[in-house]
């Protein structure tokens, strides 16, 4: 049986100054250091997010994100239809503003239309106990 986590995530964070202070190389020592202590606590209070979700070309019920560690089980649910899948965090990304989770082909096909390309999401870690 999993136990959903219900604390709420609120996204006052631009992961794109993030990528351009940390990858990119745009800022000094500290601020580097500040970036990643806030981005680790951000990943450890994120466990329920909305935003929107894509597809891309990998296989199984795996999905991209961006902070959560990888083998993270998440429940996926279409905010539109209800519809929902749990997906094992395998990759990094998107990177995107206002996508939260890439989801593979086959994990999106079971919440949306393939056609549809991006649709309204939550994302949940799911905990197994």
């Amino acid at each position: 049986m999993a136990c959903l986590l219900e604390l709420k995530y609120i996204d006052i964070v631009d992961y794109n100054v993030f990528h351009d202070i940390i990858i990119k190389n745009k800022g000094g020592r500290m601020q580097k250091f500040l970036i990643i202590i806030l981005m680790l606590f951000i990943s450890i209070i994120s466990l329920a997010e909305k935003g929107k979700a894509t597809y891309y070309g990998a296989k199984g019920l795996t999905a991209a994100h961006r902070t959560l560690p990888f083998g993270t089980k998440v429940k996926v649910t279409n905010v539109n239809n209800g519809k929902s899948v749990i997906v094992t965090i395998n990759d990094r990304g998107p990177f995107i503003k206002g996508r939260i989770i890439d989801m593979s082909k086959s994990s999106f096909a079971k919440i949306a239309d393939l056609s549809e390309g991006v649709v309204d999401v939550e994302i949940e870690v799911v905990e197994e106990e």
